[in-house]
């Protein structure tokens, strides 16, 4: 594991960062196309308390130049999960208004007849689980 500590300008606090998963990102083999990818910001930008500055999602997102896929690591196992991009006509993200940047898992079917996956809005860094009749 590799640790960056960072004193300059922290008073008595030390600030420490673990680089290990940026690095773990870079160079991995693209899920659709086998090229090596590139590690993509998302972060919250919604509902931010006391005007709070974006913070960054808790798992480590990546984008094909290549393909343009996209997807993330799986926090714990450090799985690649690649996601699909979702139809640009369903207008955009209904939290922010942004068009193009929804992205969702593979859907997977539950006993009762609907479908279920996990949606994020790239742009916003909203996500929420979803359930849906095909």
């Amino acid at each position: 594991m590799t640790t960056v500590r960072n004193t300059e300008n922290a008073g008595n606090a030390e600030n420490t960062e673990n680089t290990e998963a940026v690095e773990a990102v870079e160079g991995l083999p693209c899920p659709d196309c086998g090229h090596g990818v590139r590690e993509r910001p998302v972060h919250r930008t919604r509902n931010r308390w006391g005007g709070a500055p974006p913070a960054p999602r808790p798992e480590r997102w990546w984008t094909c130049p290549a393909c343009g896929g996209v997807g993330h690591l799986r926090p714990g196992d450090g799985a690649m999960v690649a996601m699909r991009r979702l139809d640009p006509a369903g207008g955009g993200c209904p939290f922010c208004g942004e068009e193009e940047c929804e992205v969702a898992t593979a859907p997977r079917p539950d006993t009762d007849g609907f479908v279920r996956d996990w949606w994020v809005c790239l742009a916003c860094g909203t996500s929420a689980p979803r359930r849906y009749r095909p």
